[in-house]
Order: structure tokens, then sequence, then C-alpha cells
């Protein structure tokens, strides 16, 4: 039986919902919602909001209005005083910078499994990374999706609106009993890292 995982289209998310793009696909396609705020990580409050020409400007966002975009009523707003919704936007991610990039959804799935989120290979070879590796969405979370997008190259990257930046993969976990006590010798021992050699033995 398959599994289920349930989105909520999030105010001026005009995109698909995610989807797999084969038949065999490990993961579920997600893209860059460019008309919700996006956050520069370190740049305290600092957003990007998309403009009437298309691209992306920094704005500073209050609380107040932050807050403003979790219900129509404040995204309407917003779009009126910013002109979303008008074109596509992009957003040019200078190098080293890390922008937190809105997926447009929430979403809720059964208790036993995680949302993993990885950085789509497509994409990843131009020079993205997860800034945290790999995102983890655990079942009680209710929140917005973003994607931690970091610029690891010495050039800007443009991404843009509707453009798939990460792959989701349900995967099913158990949580384990956390015990203190003293662990068994095993014939390996503490051998660490380089210890079972580097090579792949000849047949």
């Amino acid at each position: 039986m398959s599994e289920w995982i349930k989105f909520e289209r999030l105010c001026g998310n005009d995109l698909p919902l995610p989807q797999y793009e084969t038949k065999y696909s490990a993961g579920m396609d997600f893209a860059a919602c460019l008309k919700r705020p996006c956050f520069e990580i370190g740049t305290s409050k600092a957003a990007f909001i998309p403009t009437m020409k298309g691209s992306v400007e920094r704005y500073e966002l209050s609380e107040d209005e932050a807050k403003s975009w979790e219900t129509t009523e404040g995204y309407l707003i917003e779009k009126e005083k910013h002109g979303l919704g008008l074109l596509n936007p992009s957003i040019v991610i200078e190098p080293d910078e890390v922008i937190m990039a809105s997926l447009g959804f929430k979403c809720e799935f059964d208790s036993k499994y995680l949302l993993n989120l990885h950085v789509r290979s497509s994409i990843g070879i131009k020079g993205f990374m997860l800034a945290n590796g790999t995102g983890i969405v655990d079942p009680d979370y209710r929140g917005e999706l973003f994607a931690l997008m970091w610029n690891r190259t010495k050039s800007h990257i443009i991404i843009s609106h509707g453009q798939r930046i990460v792959q989701g993969v349900l995967t099913k976990f158990s949580q384990s009993i956390i015990q203190q006590n003293t662990v068994s010798e095993s014939i390996r021992g503490e051998n660490g890292f380089g210890s079972t050699g580097e090579n792949a033995e000849s047949v």
C-alpha cells in the first residue's frame, strides 16, 4: 500500500504540487516558490521580495510585515505593494551566500515517516548544496517548507521561480530506546577511519 503525504498550499504559491518525475523516482521534486519571502541567512530580518521588474530586491521586513504573509489578507496587501504575480521572479545568489528559499507548501504525513530533502543533481552539479547537508522534516512539523540553498562556488548563481531545486524522499524510521551502559567488545574494536582499507580487494 502506498504511503500518503498531504500538502497545504500557502498564499502566493501558484506552483503545481511536488511530484515524481519518472515511474521509479525515489524523490518527489520541489520547486523554489519566489512569490513568497526568501530569507538571507545571517542578515537580521532581511528578505527577498519579488518586484514588478521580475527580479528580486532586498527588502527589510518588520516583524508585523513578516507575520502578515501568513494570512490571505496580509498577502494581498504585500502583493499590491510589491507587484507580486506580474512576472516570474528570480534571485541572484552570491558566492558563499545562503538563502532560505520557500517551497510554497506545508505538509503532513504518517507519524512513522520523515521527509528527507536533498538537492537535485541537476542543480547540485552547478555548485549548489543544502547548507544543512540534508533537510529533515519531522512528522510533527506543520510549518512552511524551506530549502537552505548554499552557493559554494566563486560565481553568482541565478534561481528562478518554479525551478526545481530539491527532492523529497519519504522514509520510514523508528525511535531508539536510549540507554547508558558499557558497550560490548568486537573484533574491529576502536579501529576507525581507514581501518578497513581504501581499495576494493581483487577477485
